[in-house]
């Protein structure tokens, strides 16, 4: 049995026991409290610079390739003069080789089929000139031949009448010389 004294000692003990709870209690409450807004500020730091660096990795990956696709659609309006400069070694820099590669090869495309257009150009004019002078030549001949079928029928036409006169010539000297 516990006298009034030890009561009261007890009471004193459970009393402060009950204290220092509250109080760690307290302080418990205080600093789950702190850890959570910290555990909160921590996940809105990391959130805010794993945004920002999507964003940046986004930009870094999007801008050349929204530079590309412009290049493309220039080129595709046909104007050769655009050019995207190779940067790095990533897809996107594969990807912008490759297009200065399509670019060269349209251009060099487009100076052959000029080139061939050309030619091709050249050479008809070269036909129309050879058959212009083939017509201008089967012309002359045509008239040629006309002037000297004109002027043989003209001989012809002279010969027989000097062959009429040679031999009335000829009988009018016989007549002569039978007369005589």
């Amino acid at each position: 049995s516990v006298g009034m004294g030890g009561a009261a000692t007890l009471v004193g003990i459970v009393a402060a026991a009950r204290s220092r709870y509250a109080a760690a209690s307290d302080d418990l409450l205080r600093v789950e409290t702190g850890v959570q807004w910290s555990m909160i500020g921590v996940i809105v730091v990391t959130a805010v610079v794993m945004l920002t660096l999507a964003v940046l990795i986004g930009r870094a990956i999007s801008r050349p390739v929204v530079r590309l696709a412009e290049a493309m659609t220039r080129l595709s309006k046909g104007d050769k003069s655009v050019d995207v400069p190779v940067v790095g070694s990533d897809e996107v820099a594969r990807m912008t080789a490759a297009f200065a590669v399509f670019r060269t090869s349209m251009i060099e495309a487009e100076a052959l089929a000029r080139r061939e257009r050309e030619a091709q150009e050249s050479r008809a004019a070269r036909g129309q000139r050879i058959e212009s002078l083939s017509s201008g030549f089967q012309r002359d001949v045509s008239v040629m031949l006309e002037t000297v079928a004109s002027a043989a029928t003209e001989l012809e036409t002279t010969a027989t009448a000097m062959s009429a006169t040679a031999e009335e010539t000829s009988q009018q000297a016989s007549a002569v010389s039978h007369a005589s």
